[in-house]
């Protein structure tokens, strides 16, 4: 028979609170988010033989403009769960020591709960695909280099490395593909009919490509605006607006994107190149080098992968740099512009013969491209002595462009330092032909003419050294070395007033040389800025 009790009945109650407490417990991160239109991302990292791994690290990447990283740990049944997460896309990265790594991309949508198992794997020694590594790990800083201490020439290899910093950039650019169509017909096109999305998308596309951004913005509105908002003209509108400074459009378009559910693997890292970009131009390094990670992750296409090492390589990254180029390298061997991206990240860490090996082979895989020569050529400015690799890659350079001043330059250099190496005369009557021959092509070629005053000045010929220095210094005004060369041969002659002259002008124009050098390098962020959008072009 029951009998109430009230103790009884207070204990029923208790029980249920606490069931309803611990059910809330369990289930209420995932009914919480759903109901704030967050979602809830949750899984099981598994050893490679599918075992449950507790304890290992899982670290959410947010793609959402915060620009953070989550961190958990799986429990003793190998399971984690990141509650309350916006709609985006993400990088989950899981790791336990001596077990392996495991990575997955995905995009979250609102309300959603997704379960995304992990399984670990050992890296890999060897690859065919690029071995990417962990988010790599290091402070931007600006472009400085310990050899830039000291005096009279001794930031010679820091100018080099910053020089083949920009040229490694400069290669990233894609010139504009032609259409067929002209901007005046496809103006004409729009006037005739103002409101037709093809017509404006074209148009759009065209101004664009050519770095005229803000144009493109209204005739790409007006196409997203028409009935047509497909992938291609949303993202292109993206582009523009990022492109015109408007990086918070730009940035809420790429998000609409990547929550969409159409859009191929290509596609995505398309989405993840643009956020790099729009982080770089906002100076947020860090941000850039781990979106274009996350896009060559995703398409480990050749442009994604150099455009990483290049962020990477701009930015004083340089043992990154150089494993992602030297991964990029293997997986594209016919690319040149990857060696010669390796060989930069080498010359900047102090590698130089690793470098000048890198830029040997590029111009081996592509001998009748210029940019590899011109890479050794600035490789070959930091060297004390020459070698026989350069002079032939210098010669056939002369023989493929007769009519390059910089080709006669460089193999006039590297014929003056190979004595050096191994105790010969050097063949003064060829290398003077060659560098007369490369100011005779460039008349304002200061460098060339310097060379030539220190080839007198080496043999005696002080009057013809004084000569040519002083065209150095008249084709070039803001030049320190030939006055300081001067100051030199002014004192061999005896006119101790002019060698005062000269040596002070070599000090005064050394200042301001210092001062010009330190502006360069703190614009050498918008310099690559403008590099990567194709406005500027070398």
């Amino acid at each position: 028979m029951f009998r109430y009790s009230p103790f009884r009945s207070q204990w029923r109650i208790f029980l249920t609170f606490i069931g309803i407490f611990v059910l809330v417990d369990l289930g209420g991160l995932i009914l919480l988010a759903q109901m704030n239109n967050f979602a809830t991302l949750t899984g099981i990292v598994r050893d490679s033989k599918r075992k449950a791994v507790s304890g290992a690290t899982v670290d959410l990447s947010i793609n959402n403009g915060a620009r953070q990283v989550l961190t958990v740990r799986t429990d003793h049944s190998g399971r984690y769960t990141f509650a309350s997460v916006h709609p985006g896309s993400y990088s989950v990265h899981a790791t336990m020591k001596q077990v392996g790594v495991a990575e997955n991309l995905l995009t979250l949508a609102a309300g959603e709960t997704k379960q995304n198992d992990l399984t670990l794997h050992t890296v890999a020694a060897s690859s065919p695909q690029p071995q990417f590594f962990d988010a790599p790990q290091f402070e931007v800083a600006g472009i400085t280099h310990n050899s830039a201490a000291g005096g009279h020439g001794s930031d010679n290899v820091l100018r080099t490395t910053e020089t083949l910093a920009k040229a490694t950039v400069s290669l990233g650019n894609t010139p504009p593909t032609s259409t067929g169509d002209t901007e005046q017909s496809l103006r004409q096109a729009v006037s005739q009919d103002p409101e037709n999305p093809d017509s404006n998308y074209h148009l759009g596309k065209m101004l664009l490509a050519h770095g005229k951004g803000d144009e493109a913005v209204p005739y790409l509105e007006r196409a997203a605006s028409g009935g047509q908002n497909t992938f291609s003209i949303s993202y292109d509108l993206a582009r523009a607006y990022a492109q015109g400074g408007d990086f918070s459009k730009a940035a809420a378009i790429v998000q609409q994107l990547l929550i969409r559910k159409d859009i191929s693997t290509e596609q995505q890292a398309d989405l993840h190149h643009l956020t790099a970009e729009i982080e770089e131009k906002q100076s947020d390094p860090l941000g850039a080098v781990r979106q274009y990670e996350i896009a060559s992750k995703i398409d480990p296409s050749e442009r994604n992968v150099f455009d990483w090492g290049a962020e990477l390589l701009v930015h004083r990254g340089l043992e990154p740099a150089a494993e992602v180029f030297r991964s990029g390298a293997q997986a594209f061997p016919e690319s040149v512009r990857m060696l010669l991206g390796l060989s930069a990240a080498l010359f900047a860490q102090g590698s130089y013969e690793d470098a000048a090996k890198a830029a040997f082979k590029a111009c081996d895989l592509d001998p009748t491209n210029s940019a590899p020569y011109l890479f050794l050529g600035r490789i070959q400015s930091a060297e004390r002595v020459g070698s026989v690799e350069f002079t032939e890659r210098f010669a056939s350079f002369v023989r493929l462009q007769p009519d390059n001043a910089l080709a006669d330059y460089y193999y006039a250099v590297s014929l003056s330092k190979l004595p050096r190496a191994n105790g010969q005369d050097a063949d003064s009557s060829k290398i003077t032909e060659l560098l007369t021959r490369a100011v005779t092509l460039d008349p304002t070629f200061s460098s060339a003419y310097l060379q030539l005053g220190i080839l007198y000045s080496e043999k005696g010929y002080v009057l013809k050294a004084i000569e040519e220095d002083l065209k150095a210094s008249q084709t070039d005004p803001d030049s320190p070395e030939p006055h300081y060369r001067l100051a030199q041969l002014y004192r061999k002659t005896g006119d101790t007033e002019k060698a005062a002259n000269e040596f002070q002008l070599y000090k005064d124009l050394s200042k301001k040389d210092a001062e010009a050098k330190e502006r360069e390098r703190r614009e050498l962020q918008k310099f690559i800025i403008k590099m990567r959008d194709g406005s500027v072009v070398q």
